[in-house]
């Protein structure tokens, strides 16, 4: 929903012609996250798409733990968590579209054209 209404409002942009396509900004940011202790048998589970046993007999672990965020080393830096996809308007630098992965996906793949 909140997808539909982000399109729309960028539809009413460029149909009064505040935004004029003439050029677009892409750029990715890092979210960091709290990073998780685990076993090396846990993090296997999640590298795979899987929750661990010991997090699903335990709701109170479970919660804590982010299963979707990934490592990744950028410019020798190590991040853990996600990033923040954003296609801007060269002149107005208002937000055309947005899109979040996990942090270990590469810059050049497309998630806002």
């Amino acid at each position: 929903m909140s997808n539909q209404l982000f399109e729309m409002f960028t539809a009413s942009l460029i149909a009064n012609g505040i935004i004029a396509k003439e050029g677009s900004i892409v750029d990715a940011s890092f979210v960091n996250v709290l990073r998780s202790k685990n076993t090396r048998e846990e993090n296997d589970n999640v590298k795979q798409g899987n929750i661990p046993e010991s997090f699903e007999d335990n709701p109170a672990k479970l919660s804590q733990k982010d299963c979707d965020a990934r490592w990744v080393t950028k410019n020798k830096e190590r991040h853990y968590g996600y990033k923040n996809h954003v296609n801007a308007d060269a002149k107005t630098k208002l937000i055309t579209k947005f899109s979040t992965s996990s942090a270990s996906v590469h810059d050049s793949k497309e998630h806002v054209s």
